[in-house]
């Protein structure tokens, strides 16, 4: 029964990291029987590659005590070389910094991240990673982050270098400064040793380092802390080097593609439990491993700094589109949806409302046109003296009756009066009545002769 929760949580992180790896191709592992090989570890020297080679020796000795019938191999590289090394598979393992990862994996197949490396400090282990922006103290003009951007000369790295160039450029974007022109940044290559040097002559106002180079030459002797300052300082209680930027994971350790799943994760299992199985001695470049770290912090400034590997556009399909933005463009559909709905119903209601005036349009004309004859006959009518025919508004004369029936509703009929009747028929008529009625036979209205 194992009893020690440290050791517990390793065991159990084992198991994961195995599990994980089982499930990339289940079918390849059990078939695949572990043969004696010879692993070649290509680590990113940040130092000078004796150094590096020397501080990560031990763990190429203890893989070979924990990991029977293989034997590892420590290949010091630099930025260029480790990549060619990525390509060409002339490594199997690959230890670099986060941001290079990030990159070198967007452009070749890579397994899974075994372990994340823990870094030996000064005074133990130091989890995550810096970097640091110095200046030579006898500059009183570069006291802070928005000196930088005033012309001042600066050395780094690479553009590669999570440490020694990308955090300190993300700081100053964060802090609201223009990161600094390329025409002033002069890239010097590993080691970084070089950028101290470059600074500490005068040939640099500012340089960009990974966290702990300070510290690291300082031990050595070929640093005096008192000719630099650190600008735009952060203090971590448990990080133990002056930095600059914030922290981010450590370093990982990664199995291509081509290496056997099943002796990888025989790798990550050692790993895991290396300090427990063999402590690496004082001068080593690690303390321990620890489970893989989540590294989309680190993509993350990567992509917003537009640094390889989101340097370039990226692809842009209609199905990307449709994932992103799946729910405001399901608003927008129905938007629409509901504008042309809304359109038609406006559209059709105009035409009735339009056919509706047209129609009310129709009938006041003719209202204007009755009440243009009415006023017509309410006003002088020219009436002949002696054949009693009407003069019209266009100059013709018409008989009476005529002009009523083309001007009104009425409907003209012939009759005699008495007078006429009597002068020209002889005929004696006796009165209508008032009411307008004819007589009985013989009554009113009838006519004796």
């Amino acid at each position: 029964m194992i009893e020690e929760p440290g050791r517990l949580r390793i065991v159990v992180a084992v198991m994961s990291v195995a599990g994980a790896l089982s499930a990339v191709s289940p079918a390849r592992a059990a078939t695949s029987p572990v043969r004696a090989a010879h692993v070649t570890i290509g680590v990113l020297a940040f130092r000078s590659k004796p150094q590096t080679e020397l501080a990560w020796r031990p763990l190429a000795e203890a893989l070979d005590a924990s990991v029977p019938g293989c034997t590892f191999e420590i290949a010091a590289l630099s930025y260029p070389e480790l990549d060619w090394a990525v390509v060409t598979k002339t490594v199997d393992l690959v230890i670099t910094n986060p941001g290079h990862y990030v990159a070198i994996k967007s452009r070749e197949p890579m397994s899974s991240v075994l372990a994340t490396v823990v870094e030996a400090g000064p005074d133990g282990s130091v989890s995550g990673m810096g970097g640091t922006i110095i200046v030579r103290s006898d500059r009183p003009d570069l006291v802070k982050l928005a000196d930088l951007v005033r012309g001042a000369r600066i050395a780094a790295v690479g553009p590669d270098s999570l440490g020694g160039y990308q955090a300190q450029v993300y700081e100053m974007v964060k802090s609201g400064l223009v990161p600094p022109d390329a025409r002033r940044i002069r890239f010097t290559g590993m080691p970084h040793d070089q950028v101290m040097e470059l600074v500490l002559a005068g040939d640099a106002d500012a340089g960009f380092l990974r966290a702990g180079l300070i510290e690291r030459m300082a031990r050595e002797g070929r640093l005096d802390r008192r000719r630099i300052t650190v600008l735009n300082p952060k203090r971590t209680p448990e990080f133990p080097y002056a930095a600059s930027t914030r922290l981010y994971p450590g370093w990982p350790v990664v199995a291509l593609s081509h290496l056997d799943e099943t002796l990888a994760r025989r790798v990550a299992a050692a790993l895991l439990l290396l300090d427990r199985a063999a402590p690496p001695p004082r001068g080593a470049a690690y303390s321990r491993f620890t489970i893989p770290a989540d590294y989309g912090q680190v993509e993350a400034v990567l992509r917003e700094l537009r640094f390889a590997p989101f340097d370039g556009p990226p692809s842009f399909h209609l199905d990307d589109v449709a994932r992103r933005y799946r729910k405001p463009l399901t608003a927008l559909a129905v938007a629409v949806a509901a504008i042309v709905v809304l359109s038609l119903f406006l559209a059709s209601s105009h035409r009735r409302l339009r056919i509706a005036h047209d129609g009310r349009m129709e009938v006041v004309a003719q209202l204007r046109a009755t009440l243009q004859e009415v006023k017509t006959l309410k006003g002088l009518l020219p009436i002949c003296m002696h054949c009693h025919k009407i003069r019209s508004d266009e100059g013709y004369w018409h008989r009476i009756d005529q002009y009523i029936t083309d001007r009104t509703e009425a409907i003209v009929t012939h009759a005699l009066c008495p007078a006429c009747a009597e002068e020209h028929y002889s005929v004696t008529i006796s009165d209508v009545p008032d009411d307008g009625e004819p007589g009985p036979e013989g009554g009113p209205g009838s006519t004796s002769s």
